[in-house]
């Protein structure tokens, strides 16, 4: 493994995406102290000032099937939330697909962004933000957004979180490669608080309601609607409908 330090990028998951073209190698890790145009899922601003968070990409190569790909974020996902729950004795949760939430606000987010060429995967890019000291966040997300300092009332040291973030991602890498993604997925069910329960799906072709009643192994969240349909989904916003 090796990490790429940066004072300040537009995105790490930019640079990353340039390191993977020229060549680096399996591991590499991007971080960055602060992010100006740090951005989540659909081109989402990830508010990312300097000094306060982890803001880091990791570019993975080996033997990733493009089919595959969507599945790394959930392994992702909770690899963050088994270390917040770990080392910081947080009750840390996954939102489907990818962000980790403290009650109902999030410290974390998983952007995937992938490097292809003649249909196949060269490269997977994921890109990681957790928030780990701010104090406030700005609107719109003042409401919906927390850090690991609010929660616990104390600084977190990133330089000690980092490396045992890192060991977990890579453990569960290594389990996902080695064809356990489907006790990771049974793992991954229990922290996420929102199967069981009516939510709304919003896709670009408008809101669908209904109750969550799993995630499949392909990652695909399986909703059921009033009239008893089942639809699963592979991209879109859900909230819990109250």
């Amino acid at each position: 493994m090796e990490i790429k330090k940066y004072k300040s990028v537009t995105s790490t998951n930019d640079v990353a995406k340039e390191l993977a073209r020229s060549g680096a190698a399996e591991w590499t890790v991007v971080l960055a102290n602060e992010q100006t145009g740090g951005r989540g899922r659909k081109n989402r601003v990830w508010y990312s000032p300097p000094d306060v968070g982890l803001w880091f990409s990791v570019i993975l190569r080996h033997r990733i099937p493009v089919i595959d790909a969507a599945k790394i974020g959930l392994v992702t996902a909770l690899g963050v939330a088994n270390t917040l729950r770990s080392e910081l004795s947080l009750a840390a949760q996954i939102k489907w697909p990818n962000d980790v939430l403290i009650g109902q606000r999030k410290v974390s987010g998983i952007l995937l962004e992938s490097i292809s060429s003649g249909g196949k995967l060269e490269a997977l890019i994921v890109g990681i933000g957790i928030n780990v000291n701010q104090t406030a966040f700005p609107e719109p997300i003042a409401q919906t957004a927390t850090s690991l300092r609010l929660e616990l009332n104390r600084i977190v040291p990133r330089d000690i979180l980092l490396p045992r973030l890192l060991e977990e991602l890579q453990r569960q890498f290594d389990r996902f490669r080695q064809g356990n993604f489907h006790h990771q997925m049974r793992e991954w069910r229990r922290l996420c608080p929102m199967l069981g329960k009516p939510v709304t799906l919003h896709t670009t072709g408008g809101n669908i309601t209904g109750t969550a009643v799993d995630v499949g192994d392909e990652g695909a969240l399986i909703v059921r609607k009033p009239d008893g349909v089942h639809l699963r989904f592979f991209a879109g916003d859900v909230s819990i409908s109250l």
